[in-house]
């Protein structure tokens, strides 16, 4: 991987940061396949596009957009290697 991404951070859409509070907690899972090896990688009730999609938007907060290109970048990373 090229980041290390140690918190589980909820990176929420842009119609959820005023009730982040409020979200529903965040899931993180995985399909693999019969070898253990990583095939899909799932954030459920996550919006890591909106924080790629709104990067350039004042209104959405650059520490949940860095974070999305952390994942962005480690799910190519990924793709690309295994």
């Amino acid at each position: 991987m090229v980041y290390s991404i140690d918190e589980f951070t909820q990176i929420p859409g842009l119609r959820h940061l005023r009730q982040l509070n409020n979200l529903p907690p965040a899931r993180w899972y995985g399909i693999y396949d019969d070898n253990g090896r990583l095939m899909v990688g799932i954030n459920y009730n996550q919006d890591v596009g909106d924080s790629w999609e709104l990067a350039n938007t004042a209104a959405y907060p650059e520490p949940m957009t860095a974070l999305g290109y952390r994942f962005g970048v480690n799910y190519i990373v990924y793709a690309m290697t295994h």
